[in-house]
């Protein structure tokens, strides 16, 4: 058969899963005939099993095994006869006479017998395999004189309708020493290799291409089918294929094929019964020299007579191991030397996903350059071409568009330059696109379980003419030449093995929709962008690129297979004679790569029907994917853990409940990096889903949820429970999850009631009197009352009878109780009262006293978290801490200090040292009751420590604070009306020294110096007198800030004299400090001149530190002083002192020229 190319669409392929279709029966009238009977019988001997089938019945037998049964005259039942490994078929007889068309040491044989009004005796006789060589020496004159046998020779089976040879026509497998890579390659041939890839489980030894196919349904017996060229050697005298590619990589799961075919590549498949053979171990085919000719062809439309069939088709039978990787030899040769390849000597595909591994580790994966990559697939000596493969420089991961299943050998060679051989380096392709048919819609659930099949809902056609005709919906072709008639011919037949590609020129035909485990799933191609192909351009025939969108025809090549066996003639002018065929498609593997879900598909139908009698089938493989869904949804369902509390009791509700949604334990433990929040009762109002919360979206992942608000009348539950999100699922945790429920509060009271003397008020009887046995009526209503419910109509939700004991109490205890209902019991089964109201009434007096009928009523409401409450019988009220506020402030102001150093004296005796912070504060928190002592052991650095002790008391019972201590200008203390206490504690600035420096004008610093500090600017009321020491120093000490001091020199130094101003007075200088220690401040002023801290040079400067400053002053005194004023006393004095000096100049001067002369 030439080989032809069969492109369905990917809607077409998908829908046909759902189908396993037949033409309905329909009726006709007809007389009742009478129909003869005939006897029918079938014995087996030796090694093998032959199977008999006629329309639903089927039949195996093995060696030792008689059939007998009577049938009809003209029922079909086909006899498929097939030896065990080591055996061959030595005969098959009808009533003792060989049948026509069978020759010994055969593997199979098969044939249909139709029953006449004679009896039937079938006789199956297999052999050991060792007289096989011997004979298999005539065996191609035996069947070339046996397959021209006359009918006559055995009138009992037909070689024409009633029955087809379908045996072994020449001998199929032999052994041959032959190297390959001794001979030339003959490319005027082409041979295309395909693997039907079988599940173990479902086939043996025994089975045929046709039995698996026809005999047996492909939804049991086949995963896919796959294809490959092949190379074409020649020795000059025969033709030799090497077909070991599943064998080589492991995929096959027996070192050999079961059955294999061979056909040519006209229209109808022309089966080939001799001129090949194969041997199994060493997994080649030859193929005598004159299989290839050029013989007269069928009638075609183009008219052409002749055909040059220089192509075949090999088809195998491989039981396929599907579960594990196929292992690929593999070399890299990096001629760069600048790669870390991380390929070794093979690298492990999955058998039917698109090839991608990791070829250059991440570091080095950008030194490639994808144009400089070669590729060369089992063994061969030409790269290949771009589009076939893809690399990733960023991750270094490769992937070409070969399956597992297709590949035993790779050599990657990566260079700087064109490489060895013709052709271009890989193209620009995605790795993670390459070889993918087609995209699924965003969204798509992930249903696509490996190893299932899909059920397909809608109309498709082989062509796209799709009709409706009386009856169930049904598969047929229309054909395009012939108005009235439905043809097989709607097929572009091109030159070798391909796909059949449909003609759309009519309304394209989508299926509705695809269902798998319970999901419906939109089936529609798409782009990876996520925009529909829509229909087919040019149908497939001159097929463009598929990677244009524009031109996209969702192109599924599949492959036919030639079966041998006929099926009968077909009355192609009647729709209802059509054949249809069922088929599978199944899930043959899923993968997730870079968010992308790959899910690959295999499509084989088990008869696909053209003119003439024989059929043939059709499979493929191909990759579909779609954006993974990283998201799932989550809903839990709240209960109560103790109903018997809660039911039908408004004092609880599971609403309002909330939990939290945390990423780890921790953070759920701890109540951060909350995710997400659920709150139970917001699904909606219905009474069904009443306890469940609001549905949350989350990525998928792991989650631990933990109640963060406990909903009314309910304990929290302090348990982080794990949930696992998963991506397109909705996780719904209902009745069956225990992690949310929550322990209704309760109030396990030990002692209802206690019965005292009511004038001593004590729980002692006076006189004889007794306190025990009186009886009181306790009632519990669900609900909160302020007065007895039982005046307003409500009735209790149980009810008891208590009795007193000896000391008065009642308990709530079974060895009280006198009648009435069960206890309700908490989680730890100790008996409790539930939040709601209990009423308390004595029923009957003890001995001695008279009934007290009082009603007694006591709440028990919620408080706090935890499960058990203690509100019964006890008042609520609020327990305030006492505290109390020490504040410190700069004395005088409201500057608040840091860092002073308290000593608090506790009523025990202890004590403990507290420090003021940044506002100058100190709060003690929890006081007890007794006698507290407040006093600065610690003053900050420039502030005087503050000498008074604050005293006060804290009464036992109230907490009342009074003071027994006094107030004044350094400290205040009271009662806030809070009841808490403060006290301001205010602290000087230390005092500050002025340090005088004497000096005359040349520096010499002068001794004896007197100076006068005085308070007031008249200079009458001394604060002190200093006089300068041998350093020309003297210092006042001890002086308050923010007072203004004057001081002025009263005695001059030996030898020199008070400085005065221009009316002889002495001066008189002026110091004013004010600081704030705590800011840092310390401003001086000098004769009326402003100072900081700045100043600490010169004759006016500040030294010392914050907590000991000291404003120091250079005062010189000149030798030369000033003259007094005219006219004053002074005057004279100083004109005499001049006189007299100018005399004894002269005298000198005179007794000087004396002496000279």
């Amino acid at each position: 058969m030439k080989k032809f190319k069969n492109v369905f669409l990917a809607f077409f392929v998908t829908a046909l899963t759902s189908l396993n279709l037949a033409l309905p029966a329909y009726a006709e009238e007809a007389t009742t005939q009478t129909v003869d009977s005939a006897g029918f019988s079938v014995s087996v001997v030796g090694d093998g099993t032959v199977t008999l089938s006629s329309g639903d019945f089927t039949k195996s037998l093995s060696n030792g095994d008689i059939y007998n049964a009577d049938y009809d005259e003209g029922t079909e039942i086909k006899i498929v006869s097939k030896s065990n490994e080591n055996a061959v078929i030595d005969d098959v007889a009808l009533n003792n006479s060989t049948i026509s068309g069978f020759t010994s040491g055969k593997k199979s044989f098969s044939f249909v017998y139709k029953t006449k009004t004679a009896d039937a005796s079938f006789n199956v006789v297999f052999k050991r395999n060792e007289t096989q060589k011997e004979e298999n020496s005539n065996s191609s004159k035996t069947e070339s004189d046996d397959s021209s046998q006359d009918e006559s020779s055995n009138d009992s089976v037909s070689t024409s309708s009633d029955a087809v040879d379908e045996s072994e026509d020449a001998d199929k497998y032999s052994t041959f020493d032959v190297d390959l890579s001794k001979m030339d390659i003959d490319t005027s041939k082409t041979v295309y290799t395909k693997y039907l890839y079988a599940i173990p489980s479902a086939v043996s030894e025994n089975d045929t291409i046709t039995s698996v196919l026809i005999d047996k349904d492909p939804k049991d017996t086949i995963y896919t089918q796959t294809m490959e060229p092949s190379t074409v050697y020649t020795d000059g005298d025969a033709y030799y294929i090497q077909a070991d590619t599943p064998f080589v990589n492991g995929l096959a799961q027996k070192s050999y094929p079961y059955d294999y075919d061979v056909a040519r590549g006209n229209d109808y498949g022309q089966q080939l019964t001799e001129g090949f053979s194969y041997d199994k171990k060493t997994h080649i085919l030859k193929i005598d020299k004159d299989v290839f000719k050029t013989v007269a062809k069928e009638a075609k439309s183009d008219n052409n007579l002749k055909e040059d069939f220089s192509d075949l088709q090999v088809q195998f039978l491989v039981p396929a191991d599907v579960e594990n990787d196929v292992k690929v030899k593999t070399t890299v040769v990096d001629k760069t030397g600048s790669i870390d390849s991380v390929v070794g000597d093979s690298i492990s595909l999955r058998p039917f996903m698109t090839a991608r591994f990791q070829l250059a580790s991440e570091k080095t994966a950008s030194n490639i350059i994808p144009k400089n990559v070669k590729v060369y697939v089992n063994g061969s000596d030409v790269p290949l071409e771009s589009e076939y493969g893809a690399y990733d420089p960023k991750t270094g991961n490769m992937a070409l568009s070969y399956m597992g299943a297709n590949l035993k050998s790779l050599e990657i060679v990566i260079s700087n330059s064109k490489g060895r051989a013709a052709g271009v380096g890989l193209g620009t392709a995605k790795v993670g696109s390459l070889n993918v048919l087609a995209y699924l819609a965003e969204g798509t659930k992930d249903v696509f379980s490996v190893g299932s099949s899909i059920d397909v809902v809608g109309k498709f056609g082989n062509n796209s003419y799709v009709q409706t005709i009386d009856g169930p919906l049904e598969l047929y072709n229309k054909s395009r030449t012939t108005a009235d008639g439905y043809y097989y011919n709607t097929i572009d037949w091109n030159d070798g093995d391909g796909g059949e590609c449909t003609y759309t020129d009519s309304a394209l035909a989508v299926p509705q929709s695809i269902t798998m485990n319970g999901q419906t799933i939109d089936f529609t191609m798409r782009d990876i962008n996520g925009n529909s192909y829509g229909q087919w351009v040019n149908g497939g025939y001159h097929l463009t690129d598929i990677s244009d969108p524009v031109a996209f025809n969702g192109a599924i090549q599949a492959f036919c297979h030639h079966i041998k066996t006929s099926v009968g003639n077909i009355d192609e002018g009647s729709r209802y004679a059509l054949r249809y065929p069922t088929c599978t498609l199944r899930v043959l593997d899923a993968s997730t790569i870079n968010g992308y879900r790959h899910v690959v598909f295999g499509f084989e139908t088990n008869l696909h029907q053209f003119s003439g009698s024989l059929p043939q089938t059709v499979g493929t493989v191909f990759e579909l994917a779609f954006k993974v869904q990283s998201k799932g949804k989550l809903s839990i369902m709240k209960k109560s853990a103790n109903p018997d509390i809660t039911d039908n009791n408004p004092c609880y509700s599971l609403k309002g409940a909330e939990y939290g949604v945390y990423k780890t334990e921790a953070d759920a433990k701890a109540d951060k990096n909350k995710v997400n929040t659920l709150i139970i009762g917001k699904y909606d109002d219905s009474e069904k889903y009443k306890n469940w919360s609001n549905e949350i979206e989350l990525e998928a992942g792991t989650y631990y949820v933990k109640e963060t608000k406990a909903p009314k009348g309910y304990a929290l539950n302090p348990n982080a429970v794990k949930v696992v999100i998963e991506a397109g699922k909705n996780t719904w945790l209902g009745e069956a999850s225990s992690g949310f429920e929550d322990y209704p509060q309760s109030d396990p009271v030990s002692v209802v009631l206690g019965k005292v003397d009511k004038e001593t008020n004590k729980n002692k009887p006076q006189g004889s009197a007794s306190l025990a046995g009186a009886e009181f009526t306790v009632k519990y209503y669900k609900g909160l009352y302020d007065s007895d419910p039982a005046k307003s109509g409500q009735v209790p939700a149980r009810s008891w009878v208590l009795k007193t004991d000896k000391d008065g109490y009642c308990k709530l205890t079974d060895s009280y109780k006198v009648s009435g209902d069960d206890f309700f019991k908490d989680s730890n089964n100790v008996s409790t009262f539930p939040i709601g109201t209990v009423t308390i009434q004595e029923t009957k007096a003890p001995s001695g006293y008279f009934i007290n009928d009082k009603v007694f009523v006591e709440k028990i409401t919620s408080s706090g978290g935890g499960e058990n409450v203690f509100t019964f019988n006890e008042p609520k009220v609020p327990e305030k801490v006492i505290k109390f506020n020490i504040n410190k402030v700069q004395a005088g102001t409201s500057t608040p200090v840091s860092g002073a150093v308290f000593l608090h004296t506790m009523p025990n005796g202890s004590t403990k040292e507290l420090t003021t912070n940044g506002s100058g504060e100190i709060t003690i928190t929890g006081l007890a009751s007794g006698t507290h002592k407040i006093k600065e052991i610690k003053s900050p650095d420039g502030y005087q420590l503050n000498p008074n002790e604050v005293v006060f008391n804290v009464a036992s019972g109230t907490g009342k604070i009074t003071f027994t201590s006094g107030t004044n200008s350094l400290v205040t203390h009271g009662i806030k009306d809070s009841g808490d206490g403060y006290a301001t504690f205010g602290d000087k600035v230390n005092p500050f020294n002025l340090k005088i420096t004497k000096t005359n004008e040349h520096g010499k610093v002068l001794k004896g110096a007197e100076f006068t500090l005085y308070s007031d600017a008249d200079c009458k009321n001394v604060v002190d007198t200093q006089i300068s020491d041998d350093k020309g120093v003297l210092t006042f000490k001890n002086l308050d800030v923010e007072k203004t001091y004057y001081f002025q020199e009263t005695k001059a130094p030996q030898g020199y004299r008070i400085p005065v101003d221009e009316n002889g007075k002495a001066y008189v200088h002026s110091v004013y400090v004010k600081a704030t220690p705590q800011n840092n401040a310390f401003d001086f002023t000098i004769d009326n001149v402003q100072y900081n801290t700045s100043k600490t040079s010169g004759n006016i400067r500040l030294e010392g530190t914050k907590k000991d400053r000291v404003v120091a002053v250079d005062i010189t005194n000149k030798t030369t002083q000033l003259l007094p004023e005219t006219g004053s006393n002074g005057t004279i004095l100083l004109i005499g002192l001049g006189v007299a000096v100018i005399a004894f100049a002269l005298y000198k001067s005179k007794k000087d020229k004396m002496i000279s002369k």
